[in-house]
């Protein structure tokens, strides 16, 4: 199953905002993933932390218009760059990982009384 570059674009772009973190970051853990693909997100990252900018942000809409196209741009030259079926198959896992149930989280309060039983006979009593 050979997937178009285009097509693992879209997939990625419709990725949760936790889901695309996670992605990057197995991606970047791969050791099948060449070195300057590697090389692109934290390069964006520090293009986005300087205070030097194409254009300047001071510039309305512009000056942040600079920074979408350079974060679009190292999005396309990442997959560029990278091997499709490694991109492929993270993407399927994290499909899979997904579809699977997940136990409910706990709030603070019901794994802090979960945990200390003596405070839930005390609420219960003051409450009932």
């Amino acid at each position: 199953m050979t997937t178009s570059t285009r097509e693992l674009g879209r997939q990625m772009l419709r990725l949760p905002a936790r889901q695309k973190a996670l992605l990057v970051w197995r991606v970047l853990r791969d050791d099948r993933v060449p070195l300057g693909a590697k090389l692109v997100f934290p390069a964006l990252a520090a293009y986005l932390a300087t205070p030097i900018d194409l254009v300047p942000d001071f510039i309305p809409v512009l000056g942040q218009l600079d920074d979408v196209l350079v974060a679009a741009a190292a999005l396309w030259l990442f997959v560029r760059l990278c091997p499709r079926e490694i991109l492929a198959e993270h993407l399927t896992e994290l499909a899979a990982e997904a579809s699977e149930p997940r136990a409910p989280a706990l709030s603070a309060r019901s794994s802090f009384l979960r945990y200390y039983p003596e405070a839930a006979r005390e609420r219960a009593e003051t409450e009932g």
